[in-house]
């Protein structure tokens, strides 16, 4: 699509979940909340969007591109996350400007120290704007505060830092007076990797550590997520499996890739997909890998594959089938694609669910998201635009369009939606349950 109009299009389910009003004042539904509060998500509205940016290639381009150092600059303050089966990951808290600058910095465990050649452990150069917590700020952060809480799962091989993830921050933390944290991938954002395991699509585990931990921390704040482009494959995935016993209040995905065996076939079908965007996003992952070469090399499986095809790698399900698929079990890359798919828990969603996608993303494309899927479960709400590339939507060189909306979106929720209160919704109206387990369809089927 060519144009400088951005139009949204609402996809409802048959049946929408009916939320419990705080007021007591009878239910609202995802719609309701938009239509009352949140005009640039309703069906129809039109926006402009930057006049040079007029196609999603150009916006995807701009997002990669584009300079954004001086815009949203957020402060945060890192936690070092110990994972039961012994690898280590991060969390980017949010935190004022004052307490970055007049804290003193933590120092950071063994396990998130550089190794240089000769032996020595440094401290690892962070992202700007970040450095680790100290003890009190660790000890002093648990609260029984009551203020809501914004998780984000960012993309491929991104981090806190992103332009993206820092716009949203910037508006729910200082507009909204929310509490945010960023999840970084391992190996991301400058963690350091204590075991041979990276991340993909359809690992929740991590995720589901920050949530139970969050839990404990803030016992009595009223979570909610956002995931974008792969972190949305992750969030849609582990929302899903939660089911009913999902922490989040409410998500929101954005750019999901939702089948991701179709997104390969779309990106590396076209000459852009298959020379441009590919071999960008998969130099990012064979700089990652090099950056922790070290540690994966404990794998043998890895170091095998790193003699063998290192240097063949040019294409992203290159990287997936040589990396990402073996050292999380699968034969093959589009193995992991098609089994890891968020699209296949979406179903088994029992948290309200709002869904953005444009239309002319270059890397999900429109032809594999999951409109039947919404359709069939109250608990999702799909909006399409017809501009905005991935992960875009610019309406100037810094504005991104779903910024003020979104952050708008969970406050409008937090406040009018009594969350601790089941929502009403006939289980007749509830997506069946397939019943294929173990490899095999099994009846009866009455």
């Amino acid at each position: 699509m060519v144009g400088i109009i951005n139009q949204v299009k609402l996809h409802r389910p048959d049946v929408a979940v009916k939320l419990p009003r705080k007021d007591g004042e009878g239910f609202s539904t995802l719609e309701d909340i938009i239509n009352t509060f949140i005009p640039e998500f309703q069906d129809g509205k039109r926006s402009w969007f930057y006049p040079p940016l007029f196609n999603g290639h150009l916006q995807t381009m701009w997002a990669a591109a584009g300079s954004f150092e001086q815009v949203d600059q957020i402060y945060y303050g890192r936690r070092v996350l110990n994972y039961a089966d012994g690898g280590s990951g991060t969390a980017d808290f949010v935190i004022s400007r004052k307490q970055f600058e007049e804290e003193e910095p933590g120092i950071p465990p063994k396990s998130q120290c550089v190794q240089t050649d000769t032996g020595e452990l440094v401290e690892p150069v962070l992202p700007p704007r970040t450095r680790f917590m100290n003890e009190v700020e660790l000890k002093n952060q648990v609260s029984d505060d009551t203020r809501p809480m914004l998780v984000v799962l960012h993309g491929l091989s991104g981090g806190s830092h992103e332009a993206y993830v820092r716009c949203l921050l910037k508006e729910v933390t200082e507009e909204h007076e929310f509490d945010a944290v960023v999840l970084n991938a391992r190996g991301c954002a400058e963690s350091q990797l204590s075991t041979p395991q990276l991340f993909n699509g359809f690992w929740t585990e991590d995720l589901r550590f920050l949530v139970d931990h969050l839990a404990t921390w803030f016992p009595e704040r009223t979570l909610f997520a956002v995931g974008a482009s792969l972190g949305a494959s992750i969030l849609s995935n582990y929302i899903g499996q939660e089911g009913d016993g999902c922490r989040f209040a409410a998500a929101a995905v954005l750019g999901n890739p939702w089948d991701l065996a179709a997104s390969s076939y779309l990106l590396h079908r076209s000459w852009i997909g298959r020379y441009i965007y590919s071999p960008a996003m998969t130099q990012s992952l064979m700089n990652l890998v090099d950056r922790h070469d070290d540690i994966l090399r404990a794998s043998d499986l890895y170091s095998q594959n790193r003699e063998r095809y290192h240097e063949g790698i040019k294409l992203l399900y290159d990287f997936d089938n040589r990396y990402t698929a073996p050292l999380f079990k699968f034969n093959t890359a589009y193995e992991y694609y098609r089994v890891g798919s968020s699209v296949n828990r979406l179903p088994a969603v029992r948290t309200p669910l709002l869904i953005i996608n444009a239309l002319d993303d270059p890397i999900v494309g429109s032809e594999a998201l999951p409109f039947q899927e919404c359709r069939c479960n109250p608990f999702t709400l799909m909006l399409t635009t017809s501009l905005g590339g991935h992960l875009a939507w610019f309406q100037s060189p810094t504005k991104r369009w779903y910024v003020r909306p979104l952050a708008l979106f969970f406050q409008k929720f937090y406040d009018t939606v009594d969350t601790k209160s089941q929502p009403e919704i006939d289980p007749k109206a509830l997506p069946n349950r397939h019943q294929a387990a173990d490899g095999r369809l099994r009846g009866p089927f009455q």
